[in-house]
C-alpha cells in the first residue's frame, strides 16, 4: 500500500483554513499514525516513526516556554514525529526548530475538535485509496456546481488551487497562459520551460504523470498537465505546478476531474460566442455598413438585444501583419489554420470576457465595437490605443506558435460628429496601414494620430496618388523589385532620422559607409534630387506616406 504523505493528510483530513506555519519542506514526509496529547510527551512511552502530533492547549501549557517547545519539536522529530497539529500559535523561535527538522507544524482553528481530528488522520492513514476517492469526488461535485455560475473557469480555477495547494495555470492550445491562481516567477519559469520543449518538439506526450524541470540552483519543478478537449481538438491545458515531492495520487485524480468539468466549461463559452456572433448578424451589418447616426429604433433594436449604444464604445480592428515577401514575387499569405486561429483567439477572448461586445469577422480582420473599459477615458486617444495595445499583444503571443504577426487600427469614439460607420472606416483604414508597414513600426495606430496618412485616406480612391508616388519612388521601387535593394527602406529611415547618418545607420543596423553609399545610389536613380532641398524631401516624404498607406508598390 503506497505510503501516505503529511501534504495528502493536510488536503484529505484536516479542515481546508489550515496553515502550514512552519516546516513546508516536510510535507512530503511519510505518515503512517495520528495521536492526540493532552499531556506532557514524555509520559507517551514508546514512538512509532511516522506519527503525526496533535498538541492540545493544556499539553502546550504542560510543556512550559517556548524554549522548550523548540528543543521538544526538535528531539520528537529525530524520534520520528513526521508532523505536529495545534490550534495555539507557536511564536517564531518554535517554527525555527521546526523548520530546521524539517517537520511539518500544521494550525487548525481553535474550534476544531482535535479529537474528531484523529479520528480523521487515522482513516486516511488506515485507507488511504477510499479517502481519496470519497475527498475527489466531494471536490468533483463542486466543481460541476460551478458551471451554472458566471465565475465559471476563474472559480474552477481557484478551488483547484485550494485543494491541491498548487499554483494552478489554464493554458491555450500553444501553453500560453491565460489564467492563473497562484503562482510566482518560478512556476512561470517552469512553464516558460514546457513552452519551449514544445515548441522545439521535445516535450512528448503532455499527459504523462509529471513533467519535471530542473534548475542548478533551486529544487525541481513538478507541472502535471491536462488536455481541454472541445469537439475533438485540444484547445488547452490544465497546468498544476508545485515542487515534486508534493504530488501525489490525489493531485492527480483532482486534475483529472477539473479537466473533465473545464472541457465542458469551454463548450459553454464556445456555445455563447456563436450564439451571440449569429445574434448580432444583421444589426450589426446595419449599423456598422450605413453611414448614418444611429437612429431611435436601431438603438433600441440594439437594447432588446442586449446592447447599449448610448453608452462611448471603443471600435478598433484587429487583422494579421501582412508577411514579408518570401520569393520576391510579393507577400507570403497567412495560411488557413493560421487565420482561422487568429479569429477564434480574439472572439473567445473578447466576447467571453464582455458579452456586451460587438464584433464580427470581415476580410480577414476582426472588427469591434466595445464599451470603453472602465479603466478607459473615451476622450483620451493614447489610453484607448494602450488598453488595444496590450490586447493585441496578449494575442500576438498566444499565436506565437502559429507565425501570426497580430497589427490593430484605433477609430475615433462614436459621438455626435463621429457615426459608428466613420469610426470603423478609420480603424479598418489605421490597421490597414499598420499591417502594410515595416515589422518595426508600431503594430497598433489611432486614427487620430496618423498626421497627413488621414488627408491620404480621404483621397485613398483617387489615381493621381498613385501616379504621385510612382513618380517620385518608382525608380526605387523597380530596382528593389528586380535587385532586391532596399533603397526604399533606407529613404524612409533617413528620412525619418531627420537626415541624421549615424542614427539612419543605426536603425537599419548597416554601417555608416554603407548608409553613403545607399544615400548616393538613391540620389543618382532618382535623377540627381538633392537629399537636403526641403521641397524634395517634402516630396519623398509624402510618396512614402502614400506606399505605407495605401500598401507597396506603384509600379
Amino acid at each position: 500500500m503506497p505510503l501516505v504523505t503529511v501534504s495528502e493528510v493536510l488536503r484529505l483530513a484536516l479542515p481546508p483554513t489550515t496553515e502550514v506555519v512552519a516546516g513546508a519542506n516536510g510535507l512530503g514526509n511519510a505518515a503512517t499514525w495520528a495521536r492526540l496529547l493532552r499531556t506532557r510527551p514524555t509520559s507517551l512511552g514508546r514512538i512509532e516513526n511516522g506519527e503525526i502530533w496533535l498538541l492540545s492547549t493544556a499539553a502546550l501549557q504542560l510543556l512550559g516556554d517556548r524554549r522548550t517547545v523548540a528543543r521538544m519539536i526538535g528531539e520528537m522529530a529525530q524520534a520520528g514525529v513526521v508532523a505536529f497539529v495545534t490550534p495555539e500559535a507557536l511564536g517564531p523561535e518554535v517554527e525555527a526548530a521546526a523548520d530546521a527538522a524539517k517537520t511539518p507544524v500544521l494550525r487548525i482553528t481553535s474550534e476544531t475538535s482535535l479529537a474528531e481530528l484523529e479520528k480523521a488522520i487515522v482513516a486516511v492513514l488506515v485507507d488511504r485509496d477510499r479517502a481519496i476517492g470519497q475527498r475527489v469526488h466531494e471536490i468533483y461535485e463542486r466543481l460541476l456546481a460551478t458551471l451554472v455560475e458566471d465565475r465559471g473557469l476563474e472559480l474552477i480555477s481557484d478551488i483547484v488551487a485550494e485543494v491541491t495547494a498548487k499554483a494552478v495555470y489554464l493554458l491555450d492550445e500553444h501553453f500560453q497562459p491565460t489564467l492563473q491562481t497562484g503562482g510566482g516567477e518560478r512556476a512561470a519559469e517552469a512553464l516558460a520551460d514546457v513552452r519551449r520543449r514544445y515548441w522545439e518538439g521535445q516535450l512528448g506526450n503532455v499527459s504523462e504523470r509529471l513533467i519535471v524541470v530542473r534548475t542548478a540552483d533551486q529544487d525541481p519543478t513538478a507541472i502535471a498537465l491536462r488536455p481541454l478537449t472541445l469537439r475533438g481538438a485540444v484547445e488547452g491545458y490544465l497546468g498544476l505546478v508545485g515542487p515534486v515531492d508534493d504530488f501525489g495520487d490525489f493531485d492527480h485524480q483532482v486534475a483529472d476531474r477539473a479537466a473533465s468539468v473545464l472541457a465542458i466549461e469551454l463548450a459553454k463559452q464556445s456555445a455563447v460566442v456563436e450564439a451571440r456572433l449569429r445574434l448580432q448578424g444583421d444589426f450589426l451589418s446595419d449599423l456598422l455598413d450605413l453611414p448614418r447616426s444611429p437612429d431611435d429604433g436601431l438603438v433600441e433594436r440594439a437594447r432588446r438585444l442586449g446592447y447599449d449604444l448610448t453608452k462611448p464604445h471603443l471600435v478598433f480592428v484587429l487583422r494579421p501583419r501582412i508577411p514579408e515577401p518570401t520569393n520576391g514575387t510579393g507577400s507570403s499569405p497567412v495560411s488557413a489554420r493560421a487565420q482561422q486561429r487568429f479569429v477564434d483567439a480574439t472572439r473567445r477572448r473578447l466576447v467571453v470576457s464582455d458579452v456586451s461586445t460587438l464584433l464580427r469577422e470581415h476580410d480577414g480582420s476582426v472588427q469591434v465595437l466595445m464599451p470603453c473599459p472602465s479603466e478607459v477615458d473615451p476622450s483620451d486617444v493614447e489610453g484607448g490605443l494602450r488598453w488595444v495595445e496590450r490586447l493585441r499583444a496578449s494575442l500576438q503571443e498566444a499565436l506565437i506558435t502559429e507565425d501570426v504577426p497580430v497589427v490593430a487600427g484605433v477609430g475615433r469614439t462614436p459621438g455626435p460628429e463621429t457615426t459608428p460607420f466613420a469610426a470603423m472606416r478609420e480603424a479598418v483604414r489605421a490597421a490597414d496601414i499598420a499591417a502594410s508597414m515595416p515589422p518595426e513600426s508600431p503594430a497598433a495606430l489611432h486614427f487620430a494620430r496618423l498626421g497627413a496618412l488621414r488627408l491620404i485616406f480621404h483621397l485613398a480612391d483617387n489615381p493621381e496618388l498613385r501616379a504621385f508616388q510612382r513618380d517620385v519612388l518608382g525608380p526605387l521601387e523597380i530596382s528593389d523589385a528586380t535587385r532586391r535593394s532596399e533603397f526604399v527602406r533606407t529613404l524612409d529611415a533617413f528620412l525619418r532620422a531627420g537626415g541624421n547618418h549615424m542614427r539612419a545607420a543605426r536603425d537599419l543596423n548597416v554601417h555608416r559607409n554603407t548608409l553613403i553609399y545607399r544615400l548616393e545610389r538613391i540620389q543618382e536613380l532618382l535623377g540627381g534630387v538633392d537629399l537636403e532641398d526641403p521641397e524634395a524631401r517634402l516630396n519623398l516624404q509624402l510618396a512614402l506616406k502614400i506606399r505605407a498607406a495605401l500598401g507597396g508598390s506603384a509600379v
